[in-house]
């Protein structure tokens, strides 16, 4: 199996964060003057802050503009990226596998780069990392294919040797769709779409310590 570059998601994939955005997502109502719901507070697990802030503004009226919100929100997460959040578990080792296979690998996230690089260094992530696109800088998101063939091109690999590592199904959906091979990793934020993630994934494992024994099992060629 020839692999040369890996594209990974960050929230739910890297690190443990899904779980904190429910907290977030109230926060950042509560500072927006808007009663907190479940329903709004889903829109944080899948939007960009800039997204969001198109959101607030057009369908809720918010007199505030987009850099404000986008910052608003922003300066909340902050704290939790910066000090909280960690990595999960067995992500180390896997990474180090794909690096002694010269792997080039991305990190393409909807987080917003102000919060993404702190938690990296914290965890220890930063280092395996070749490039870092964020889908706010681009105006778009992972419901875009194109993102992925640009992260791709970055790596300079193609398509029949990139690989997509994510725990939401959209976005699988997004890059299996375009022809790049998918691995699902299980995470309790997405586990009502877990029979759909399995089906659009060529590989997935509970854990990482999962994904690295079927990886660990592959014949590689270079």
């Amino acid at each position: 199996m020839t692999i040369s570059g890996a594209i990974f998601d960050l929230d739910g994939t890297l690190i443990d964060s899904m779980g904190i955005y429910d907290e977030v997502g109230g926060a950042c109502l509560e500072w927006l003057g808007l009663n907190e719901n479940s329903e709004l507070k889903k829109l944080f697990f899948t939007k960009t802050t800039i997204e969001l802030s198109h959101v607030f503004r057009e369908k809720y009226g918010i007199n505030k503009t987009e850099s404000e919100i986008v910052d608003g929100i922003n300066d909340v997460l902050f704290d939790f990226y910066a000090n909280k959040i960690k990595k999960k578990e067995g992500i180390l080792e896997f990474l180090e596998l794909l690096k002694s296979k010269n792997v080039k690998m991305a990190l393409l996230t909807a987080s917003d780069r102000k919060v993404v690089f702190p938690c990296l260094k914290r965890n220890g992530l930063l280092e395996y990392f070749y490039e870092f696109v964020f889908c706010s800088e681009y105006n778009t998101s992972k419901h875009e294919g194109d993102i992925f063939l640009f992260t791709m091109n970055l790596l300079g690999s193609r398509k029949e040797e990139t690989i997509v590592f994510e725990d939401a199904l959209y976005a699988i959906r997004s890059a299996r769709k375009i022809g790049l091979k998918t691995c699902g990793i299980e995470d309790e934020w997405c586990s009502k779409d877990k029979n759909k993630i399995v089906e659009y994934s060529d590989f997935y494992g509970k854990n990482w310590a999962e994904i690295k024994g079927i990886f660990d099992g592959f014949r590689w060629e270079t």
